[in-house]
């Protein structure tokens, strides 16, 4: 466990389970709060019902229904200042890697690992 982590609350949303629990627990062993989704609806589900403050929003793009930019949109409107970080396997257009830019997020190509994702995150 890495000593002195900062404890931020991350709302990891990722349909592939595997990768979504192995993720999580990680980020745990890094000193993280984690709340878990598999989709877009229901990462909106939990932060209804949650009650907690979301300092990262961490989601794949391609996920059935509302993709990732979609949801991150919405959250950040919910929680401005929120960090967001959009994963995805698949090849990223450039306009779209700008359109994220733009915005302020983050974008981390798949497939990864947790030491790819802690390198991220301390540089937002």
């Amino acid at each position: 466990m890495r000593e002195n982590a900062p404890f931020f609350t991350i709302l990891l949303v990722e349909d592939d389970e595997a990768l979504r629990k192995s993720s999580a627990k990680g980020l745990k062993a890094c000193g993280y709060a984690v709340l878990e989704a598999a989709t877009a609806p229901e990462a909106e589900k939990i932060l209804r019902e949650s009650g907690k403050y979301i300092e990262i929003l961490f989601s794949d793009m391609m996920m059935p229904g509302k993709n990732g930019m979609e949801l991150a949109d919405e959250i950040a409107s919910l929680f401005p200042g929120i960090k967001v970080v959009l994963t995805s396997g698949s090849f990223m257009e450039e306009p779209l890697l700008e359109a994220m830019r733009q915005k302020g997020y983050r974008f981390l190509p798949k497939p990864y690992d947790i030491n790819s994702i802690m390198s991220l995150l301390t540089r937002i």
